[in-house]
């Protein structure tokens, strides 16, 4: 097992997809399907549900095998963030798609430009701006709360 291999597992878990799964890990789909499948062999367990369709199922050991990949990728994030850049000051922020945040970020960025920091903007949707910020990848997250996303946020929060 390699790291890489959880975060295509991963990653395939949160898209649904392999095509969008091997697009967000800029890997083609037979490398994903690899990953699992060496991932199944070395585990010996069953990951994914195998049918005709195209959509994709975790088994109830996937799911428990994603519980605990995700929980691996996260420490192995803070570690790496806690001792790679010991001294390194940076800000990273996550965003839904909002102009005002956009701009405010290059604002800052114009004002922190004699500054000693490392500064890192991401737009992303709405689940993952939280992960973001709960995984400590970024410092600071902007999401908008409404009625319609209300019950799922408050229920993932």
């Amino acid at each position: 097992m390699n790291l890489q291999h959880l975060n295509y597992i991963v990653a395939l878990y949160r898209s649904e997809s392999m095509v969008e799964a091997a697009e967000r890990c800029y890997v083609t789909q037979p490398t994903i399907s690899k990953a699992v499948r060496a991932l199944e062999q070395e585990f010996s367990i069953e990951l994914l549900q195998r049918n005709r369709s195209s959509e994709i199922q975790f088994t109830p050991d996937g799911e428990l095998f994603i519980e605990k990949a995700q929980r691996i990728l996260n420490d192995y994030e803070i570690l790496s963030g806690m001792f790679s850049a010991k001294n390194a000051k940076h800000l990273n922020v996550a965003s839904q798609h909002f102009v005002f945040v956009a701009e405010a970020f290059i604002e800052m960025t114009q004002y922190c430009r004699n500054c000693d920091f490392q500064l890192q903007f991401k737009e992303m949707q709405t689940k993952a701006v939280v992960d973001e910020v709960y995984t400590g990848k970024s410092s600071l997250g902007f999401i908008f709360l409404c009625k319609r996303n209300s019950n799922f946020l408050t229920k993932y929060l």
